[in-house]
């Protein structure tokens, strides 16, 4: 049974809540706060974990496993990261860009970090990469001989990326009717529904469809044939929708009839979105779709985040513009100044953008001079 989705501006969170459940992208755990990424979402996941770690292996690292568990003896090494990691350990004692310094990796030297823009205006930390310094070495006696032959411990470093990203690719592009999927990511990149009404259309129709199938296939297009005999069209088109394919194909008994193929785009809805297409022409006319959708989102979620950036001068405008995004603003507070906007304003101090405008200005919330400009926003 289909279910209603609430609009995002009426609330966000419930929103997401239902699309992730009625998109089948994930579920609930046995465990509380634990949850269950279903293959749909998990396929998003490992197209995600492939592109990352192309990138990885171009720059020359290796992948490694590690055992989630590890002895509470080795946190005892250095009080300092014991103390930074005590909120976020689960421990088991029965056995079967930059960030500010509040904001910093517990044991790092520097912490940078990107910060992505959600579609309601908040943040959330989407990729982390921590200058470690030789603190963890020195903990662990993590040694190498140098050009000299001497003993040094290592520089570390600890940088990626985590299926949060999941959340960030909904939060980032979907819309009120559900998902939409960037095509570079998408599980399914066109989704084919074959229309007919008696056993006479569903041979003609299945024969067409079996043959563009294979096509697309062989051009490297990741695609999907809705077979589902006991639902109608209707209810496929608004299932796909809400699971935010980037291409829908609609094929019936006159389109096979006059060798087209009707597409639709899930970022355009409605007949703006649609193109009746020549079989002939089918490979190329889609590959070039995918990559018009891809670059169109991009282009919508950066227009998104520039719209929603603003640069506030004192402490009023700072409270009014962190409810509606983003806040760039000189910064020259102390800690407990950070912590004092964030209980005051539910926004916290993001980063320090790698790109400073340079020269001097006056601290939004202290009124002191400041050499930093900070971004600060509200964040899941």
């Amino acid at each position: 049974m289909a279910t209603k989705l609430v609009a995002r501006s009426e609330d966000f969170n419930e929103w997401f809540n239902t699309v992730v459940l009625t998109a089948d992208m994930a579920d609930y755990g046995p465990v509380r706060g634990t949850m269950i990424i279903k293959p749909y979402g998990w396929a998003l996941w490992e197209n995600m974990q492939a592109a990352l770690d192309q990138r990885f292996k171009a720059t020359g690292h290796l992948n490694a496993g590690f055992p989630m568990f590890l002895p509470y003896s080795f946190l005892e090494r250095e009080a300092k990261h014991v103390a930074g990691f005590s909120p976020e350990l689960a421990l088991v004692t029965h056995v079967g860009g930059e960030k500010s310094a509040l904001e910093r990796f517990a044991g790092a030297d520097r912490t940078f970090t990107i910060e992505a823009m959600m579609g309601d205006g908040r943040a959330l930390q989407s990729g982390t990469s921590h200058n470690l310094g030789q603190n963890f070495a020195k903990a662990f006696n993590i040694e190498f001989v140098d050009q000299n032959n001497e003993m040094q411990h290592c520089w570390t470093t600890s940088w990626g990326l985590s299926s949060r990203f999941i959340g960030a690719i909904i939060m980032v592009h979907g819309d009120d009717n559900g998902l939409i999927m960037p095509p570079r990511l998408a599980p399914y990149q066109t989704v084919i529904v074959p229309i007919y009404k008696n056993d006479d259309e569903k041979s003609k129709v299945l024969a067409a469809v079996e043959r563009i199938n294979k096509a697309l296939i062989a051009a490297g297009v990741c695609t999907k044939v809705d077979l589902r005999d006991h639902l109608t069209p209707g209810f496929k088109f608004n299932d796909w929708e809400l699971r935010g394919v980037p291409v829908r194909m609609e094929i019936g008994p006159r389109d096979v009839d006059q060798n087209v193929v009707v597409l639709a785009r899930r970022d355009l809805p409605g007949k703006p979105g649609k193109q009746v297409v020549s079989q002939d022409e089918l490979v190329p006319t889609l590959q070039t779709l995918l990559e018009t959708i891809q670059a169109a989102l991009l282009a919508r979620a950066t227009k998104f985040r520039d719209d929603n950036m603003h640069e506030a001068k004192n402490y009023a405008e700072f409270k009014e513009m962190v409810a509606k995004g983003f806040v760039r603003a000189w910064w020259a507070g102390s800690d407990a100044d950070e912590q004092q906007v964030k209980a005051e304003t539910k926004a916290s101090h993001r980063c320090y953008p790698l790109e400073q405008p340079g020269g001097e200005g006056i601290c939004f919330y202290t009124g002191q001079p400041a050499t930093q400009m900070a971004i600060f926003a509200r964040a899941y």
